[in-house]
């Protein structure tokens, strides 16, 4: 295979689901590392997801969201490098969409390191932003990182249910927000802010629980729904396109999945779990054994 022949230690990663739009971050130790799991992933979500790795600056709206931002500018350096294909992987290190293609050893010269901020310092920053948006809100709560107190925070992200959405995204807009009418971002106090915006009062509860996070817990909620033939994703749990809960609480998502509920800073699985030899995703049974009450 065409794998990229620079050190997979110089880069950051994101693994995409084309399907759901979802973005998880993963660190491996080597390319062959990385075909392993997008082979165990696409396996186990049903159809081929993608890596992609931090490249050069790149203002176009159209890339992924970046939490970083320099001189006033927003940085947009993530550019898919690999995807599944016929059970196999297709790496394309400069497939980036770019009329002149781009290779990953450019970025390993201009590479962005994100943000760490202490706990501390970013609840002040949450709490001030709160403060800002309350007036503007019918419901407001800091989640991510944040809520589950992790140390050392790269970003500050809350659930927001506007009393009018366009005045809303018209307030932030004047502090440089961008984005539409589901996610707003952000830069305050070089700290990046996230919104993640309810429309109706009984999104709240799939919105709080997806983006609390993190991504490891979230692989593992949505497999113990997938083995029900159920679909979570943060507006609510659904059997094909008919919503079978959507809910204002969180705690209505544990009891539904049979899960004992957990507090926030018990939700770091990324942190405290690290497979070994044999790469297992989230969500396989082991996983399931530890969490669920039925099981």
């Amino acid at each position: 295979m065409n794998r990229p022949t620079q050190d997979v230690e110089a880069f950051e990663f994101r693994m995409h689901d084309p399907v759901t739009d979802e973005w998880f971050h993963y660190r491996e130790s080597s390319w062959e590392a990385f075909e392993r799991i997008l082979l165990s992933v696409s396996q186990h979500r049903g159809h081929p997801m993608e890596l992609w790795a931090l490249s050069v600056y790149d203002s176009d709206p159209m890339e992924p969201e970046t939490p970083w931002m320099e001189e006033g500018r927003f940085l947009y350096p993530w550019k898919r490098i690999a995807r599944v294909e016929h059970s196999g992987i297709d790496w394309q290190p400069s497939m980036n969409g770019a009329d002149e293609p781009v290779s990953l050893g450019a970025a390993k010269k201009r590479r962005v390191k994100p943000t760490q901020m202490k706990l501390a310092k970013a609840e002040r920053i949450a709490k001030e932003v709160e403060e800002w948006l309350a007036p503007y809100s019918d419901f407001i709560m800091v989640v991510g990182s944040v809520r589950r107190q992790a140390p050392v925070v790269g970003d500050i992200e809350f659930v927001i249910l506007p009393r009018d959405l366009e005045e809303l995204l018209g307030i932030v807009s004047e502090e440089g927000f961008h984005g539409g009418e589901r996610k707003q971002m952000g830069v305050i106090d070089k700290m990046p802010i996230e919104l993640y915006i309810a429309h109706e009062r009984n999104e709240l509860g799939g919105l709080v629980f997806h983006a609390t996070g993190d991504f490891q817990w979230n692989i593992a909620m949505r497999s113990i729904a997938q083995r029900r033939g159920l679909k979570l994703n943060q507006y609510g749990i659904w059997r094909g396109e008919k919503a079978v809960l959507q809910s204002e609480d969180e705690k209505d998502f544990f009891k539904f999945l049979r899960v004992r509920y957990h507090e926030p800073e018990e939700r770091s699985l990324a942190r405290r779990v690290k497979p070994k030899k044999k790469v297992k995703m989230a969500g396989d049974d082991e996983w399931g054994q530890v969490w669920s009450e039925e099981e």
